[in-house]
């Protein structure tokens, strides 16, 4: 009877044991596989396709890989087939890439869906600069040896403002001003907004930020959002605390007068009495 009740007791605490092996195998993967590694995925694949490092990239290419894009001949299924049509891409030049942001859709146990857009830019052969704006579509898949680029789908943006006519020629650069255009050798500002979404930009890419309490406001040069971080946290040899509400880029400030920054957009910010003779000689260093 006392061998009995051993046997259960035994069969009770193996089955304990197994169910905690399971649960924390479990924890270790959600730990593993959290936003920001597949952020950091999602940013390690395109850096690897642009930069034509395409050993980096195929590694992280599932065999059962689909990719689509803008044209008819962009509907490829499987790996080989893919790295089939891109064995050019290793000769070519590395390209620059900028106006970086990733998100994460959704995921269940075993499927991550991230998104997001950025900026390619190229030198053409009359040395112009030429960029190239790009929304995509990942879908992350993870086996027993990591987490696998199962599908993606990406396409060129072409602003709205353009003529239907040029729309139709299907432009995959568009000019841009060589001002905006930034090494990549510049570390990025990476910032995560309230909705999610991770930001990549280069110092010169970002105008101000505005403090409001716990939020605070990033205005850059392709509009604005919102991000529960400090000033103090954002602080940058590129910019300049003017108030205690407000870090500006210097490059940005086009005059000061009677405690006011002018911008070069002709924004006018506040600047704090007691700062505002520092300002003063940081301007006048920088301009």
């Amino acid at each position: 009877m006392n061998i009995r009740i051993s046997n259960i007791k035994l069969y009770n605490l193996l089955s304990t044991l197994i169910l905690w092996y399971h649960f924390h195998n479990e924890l270790l993967l959600f730990k593993l596989y959290h936003h920001q590694f597949t952020f950091d995925k999602s940013r390690e694949v395109i850096h690897a396709f642009i930069k034509r490092e395409i050993e980096s990239f195929q590694d992280l290419l599932d065999p059962y890989f689909v990719w689509l894009g803008d044209y008819s001949n962009q509907y490829i299924r499987g790996k080989e087939a893919f790295l089939e049509t891109i064995k050019l891409e290793s000769s070519l030049p590395p390209l620059d890439i900028s106006q970086e942001e990733y998100a994460v859709l959704t995921h269940e146990k075993k499927t991550w869906i991230t998104y997001g857009r950025f900026t390619v830019n190229a030198h053409g052969k009359d040395r112009e600069l030429y960029s190239s704006k790009i929304h995509f579509t990942f879908v992350w898949k993870e086996d027993k040896d990591g987490l696998f680029l199962l599908h993606a789908n990406a396409c060129h943006v072409i602003d709205a403002q353009q003529q239907l006519e040029e729309a139709m020629q299907a432009r995959v650069f568009d000019q841009i001003p060589t001002d905006t255009f930034m090494r990549e050798a510049i570390q990025k500002i990476q910032i995560k907004d309230i909705n999610g979404n991770v930001h990549f930009l280069f110092p010169e890419e970002i105008i101000y930020f505005r403090s409001d309490d716990k939020l605070t406001t990033c205005f850059n040069k392709y509009g604005s959002f919102v991000a529960r971080t400090t000033l103090r946290e954002q602080e940058h040899p590129h910019f300049v605390r003017i108030h205690s509400k407000y870090l500006v880029n210097i490059s940005f400030i086009k005059e000061i007068y009677r405690y006011k920054a002018i911008l070069l957009d002709d924004t006018v910010l506040p600047i704090g009495k007691e700062r505002y003779k520092d300002i003063q000689n940081i301007i006048g260093i920088h301009k």
